[in-house]
């Protein structure tokens, strides 16, 4: 593989840095829209709970376009990073339905 090659192959350092900005955004969006919903305790967490399942929602598309431009190890870190995020979330509900840990 050529110098040039490698080099448009993207990085996994990129593709986990990527990773870690879209859930920086996505907290910042879960924050604000239960700070709207604050009224009602309950409802203000209902963002949260559904996190694991929205996260498709913004590291899908990152994929596909990691793909689409052939960013190999980018796509790597992409799904590296979000592997780690389910297992934290995996972690985290366990705690949180084991009753360790109460909302």
């Amino acid at each position: 593989m050529s110098e040039g090659a490698d080099q448009k192959a993207g990085s996994v350092l990129l593709g986990l840095g990527l990773t870690l900005v879209l859930h920086a955004v996505a907290l910042a969006l879960c924050v604000g829209i239960s700070t709207l919903l604050r009224d009602d305790a309950k409802a203000g967490f209902i963002p949260f709970l559904f996190i694991g399942v929205l996260q498709a929602l913004w590291i899908w598309p990152a994929c596909m376009l990691a793909a689409h431009f052939k960013r190999r190890r980018t796509l790597d870190g992409l799904g590296i990073g979000a592997a780690l995020t389910l297992l934290l979330n995996s972690v985290c509900f366990g705690i949180v339905l084991s009753g360790a840990l109460s909302i």
